[in-house]
C-alpha cells in the first residue's frame, strides 16, 4: 500500500517498477483528511513536512527518481501523548510533533475533553439510555442509589460476567448494571488518569 506518499511496485511479473500514488498525491487539488496523525512514523513526518511546505514530494525509489504534485489541503486529527493533554505543556509536547512541521499547519484547534461530573452523569446516562432502549428499563439519577455503600466491581469480574451472560443468555441491560456502569464511568473520569485499566 501506498500509505501517504507513494510505493514503488513491481507491474505484472515484468522486472519494472512503478510508482503508485498515496493519499498526498492522489488528493492534489483537494482534501486530504489524516485520522490519527501521531502515530506517523518520524521519517514519513519529514515527507509529510516538505508536502505542506512545498506543495511536492521528492521521490527517489526502485531506480526512480521525481517530484510528484500534492497540492492539497491537508486537515489532520490526533490525540496527545498518553491521551492526557497537560494544560502546562506546550503543544509540540503534548502532540509529539517537532514545532517545524506543526507550524506548516495554518490552524490548530485544540479540543480539550475536561472531566465535569454534571456533564459526565448526563452523556453516560444518555448513552446507557441508548443502549436499554426497548428494554423496559431507564437510567435515572436517584435509580438504585442506597444509602449504605456499595462495593465496586474490578474489571476483570465486569469482564467475566459480561462474557458469560453473553454466552449463554440474550442479555438485556438492567437498571442495577447501568448504574454500575455510570457510577464506574462517572470514576474514572474524575480521576487524575483517564486510562481505562
Amino acid at each position: 500500500s501506498a500509505g501517504l506518499t507513494c510505493a514503488a511496485v513491481r507491474e505484472g511479473n515484468d522486472k519494472e517498477f512503478a510508482l503508485e500514488a498515496g493519499a498526498l498525491v492522489l488528493a492534489d487539488k483537494g482534501v486530504c483528511c489524516i485520522d490519527e496523525f501521531g502515530c506517523i512514523r518520524k521519517d514519513d513526518q519529514l515527507v509529510i513536512h516538505e508536502a505542506l511546505e512545498q506543495q511536492t514530494l521528492s521521490v527517489a525509489k526502485a531506480g526512480i527518481v521525481c517530484k510528484l504534485n500534492c497540492r492539497a489541503t491537508v486537515v489532520a486529527v490526533m490525540n496527545p501523548r498518553d491521551c492526557i493533554y497537560d494544560i502546562h505543556a506546550s503543544l509540540a509536547h503534548n502532540t509529539g510533533l517537532g514545532t517545524p512541521l506543526l507550524s506548516r499547519f495554518d490552524l490548530i484547534f485544540k479540543l480539550v475533553d475536561t472531566s465535569d461530573i454534571a456533564r459526565d452523569e448526563n452523556v453516560s446516562k444518555y448513552l446507557l439510555n441508548r443502549a436499554i432502549l426497548g428494554t423496559g428499563f431507564e437510567c435515572t439519577s436517584g435509580a438504585s442509589r442506597g444509602s449504605k455503600k456499595e462495593a465496586t466491581w474490578s474489571i476483570e469480574k465486569l469482564r467475566s460476567y459480561i462474557a458469560i451472560v453473553k454466552e449463554r443468555f440474550q442479555p438485556a441491560i438492567s437498571d442495577g448494571a447501568a448504574t454500575l456502569l455510570e457510577r464506574h464511568y462517572a470514576k474514572i473520569r474524575s480521576s487524575q488518569s483517564f486510562a481505562i485499566p
